[in-house]
């Protein structure tokens, strides 16, 4: 575990204006992580004004703390972003950050809102880079809160759960360092994610970034660990879960294997390629189901669209859609023959555990739907407007996310895992067959492809574009007509084993 020892990154003018309330919630939040850790090691969350004496080399003192801190709370505000100081903090903790091996250790604290601060304009950004960098990281949305007095349980709620991603961010340090999983006395088969016995280099850490090529998908490495894997019953109340059955009875699942999963889902430019360099083609016999304005699905016709023609327009940085099952398939397979690795679609209990990223909420960034434009884009506001549908809580999500159909890759924030649009944007596909509940669900991680319903493909999951609040959620199961050409599903790929290479 990574010490807890941080650095409180902010403005003393906002300090001032907002009286105090800053340095408060720094305390608070030490107080809280104390907490969550025990008695030991004890936790420390530097702030200038709190830590450096009277008459000391002030600069020198931020250096050191800076350099000696495991994670960094920079308080983001228009003020923040216009001073020098602020971003060279920022700039500075990111050399450590990299030096660890590490991508997770920054958490932006928002303050008062900065979605608007354009960097190229004079005055407003000091370092577009820190900019770009703090917009990459999930943060903390404390914006309704910053009015409140600090004793208010919605503020001691936020700081509980601030203090558990930082508690876990710290532990997140040894999880993949690991000699290597053991040898069974009877190896499994090869098509198994878990015959892939691996050791993993000491200087990666979770949410490193490997890629085979240029032209290859760029892979994010997520470390073994354990989850509850469905959904609980009070989050079927709460959400309207009409089928959450089929994503029960909830059940432990131990990830005991190291493994690489997509930064990004599939684009139409990687997947350009592959047809390109194998001449792969849709079959003639693929439908298309068109949802009607209530979001039912009408039926089925012949409309001769594929991944090149989906009904709307994209860009090649947009996922690519209107794939099968078998696609993604033959798009792996044809990346192993290429590269040498072993890339395959993910078992469900991987792609469940990838997207929760160690959260057991509904959505990796909470059970709320308020802050689901900054995380995935799904039927809201812009969708609404288009179809021009009546307003329902329960068909959209409030807030616009700017996008009516696909977007392109990384438009929004990434979960703890680095992961992007693990949730809307495109259904992705599972290599599990279905089956309509958990029961005998593996508890290993590995992909369920024995027994379950040869009438649905396989599974895909995460939710899509159009999708209301019900679907968008990380333990979510939904199963799909076969020989259809969806425009909402896509995929991503995982691989599994390491090579020096990697």
């Amino acid at each position: 575990m990574l010490k807890p020892t941080g650095f409180w990154s902010y403005t003393s003018s906002d300090d001032t204006a907002s009286r105090g309330r800053l340095s408060q919630l720094r305390r608070l939040l030490a107080d809280e992580l104390q907490l969550k850790i025990g008695r030991t090691p004890k936790v420390h969350i530097f702030q200038d004004v709190a830590a450096i004496p009277h008459g000391t080399d002030w600069l020198k003192e931020i250096h050191r703390a800076l350099g000696d801190s495991s994670f960094l709370i920079p308080i983001v505000t228009p003020a923040f972003l216009q001073s020098e100081m602020c971003c060279a903090e920022v700039a500075r903790f990111r050399q450590r950050e990299m030096e660890l091996g590490r991508d997770d250790l920054i958490f932006p604290f928002h303050y008062i809102g900065v979605e608007d601060i354009n960097p190229d304009q004079p005055g407003e950004c000091h370092d577009a880079a820190v900019l770009k960098l703090l917009r990459s990281r999930q943060w903390i949305d404390f914006r309704l809160l910053r009015f409140r007095n600090t004793d208010d349980e919605a503020v001691a709620l936020k700081l509980e759960s601030f203090a558990d991603s930082i508690r876990a961010a710290l532990r997140r340090d040894t999880l993949p360092r690991t000699t290597a999983l053991p040898i069974p006395a009877s190896r499994p088969p090869t098509d198994s994610p878990i015959a892939i016995v691996t050791v993993v280099p000491a200087a990666l850490a979770p949410g490193s970034v490997m890629r085979d090529g240029p032209a290859y998908p760029e892979m994010v490495l997520i470390p073994p660990g354990r989850f509850i894997m469905g959904v609980p019953k009070d989050e079927s109340a709460r959400e309207r879960g009409k089928q959450d059955d089929w994503a029960r009875p909830q059940h432990e699942v131990t990830i005991p294997h190291v493994f690489y999963l997509g930064k990004y889902p599939i684009t139409r430019a990687e997947f350009a390629t592959f047809v390109a360099d194998t001449g792969h083609e849709m079959p003639s016999d693929a439908w298309t189901y068109e949802p009607d304005k209530q979001g039912e699905w009408a039926s089925a016709e012949r409309s001769g669209r594929d991944w090149r023609e989906p009904g709307f327009p994209q860009t090649d940085r947009d996922p690519v859609v209107c794939v099968r099952h078998a696609d993604a398939e033959a798009y792996a397979a044809w990346l192993s023959r290429k590269t040498g690795h072993r890339y395959r679609l993910p078992s469900e209990a991987e792609w469940e555990y990838a997207a929760r990223a160690g959260t057991q909420t509904a959505r990796f960034w909470g059970n709320d739907r308020e802050s689901a434009y900054r995380y995935a884009n799904v039927a809201d506001e812009t969708l609404r407007q288009l179809t021009g549908e009546a307003e329902d809580p329960n068909r959209f999500f409030p807030g616009k996310d700017g996008f009516a159909f696909t977007s392109p890759v990384g438009s929004f924030l990434p979960n703890h895992f680095g992961l992007y649009d693990m949730l809307g944007n495109v259904f992705e596909w599972t290599a599990d067959h279905w089956h309509d509940d958990y029961k005998r669900a593996p508890a290993d991680g590995s992909a369920w492809t024995t027994g379950g319903d040869a009438t649905w493909p396989p599974v895909p999951r995460g939710g899509c574009w159009r999708c209301m609040p019900e679907v968008v959620r990380a333990g979510y199961r939904q199963r799909f007509f076969p020989r259809v050409c969806y425009s909402t599903i896509g995929f991503r790929v995982a691989k599994s084993s390491f090579s020096s290479g990697s």
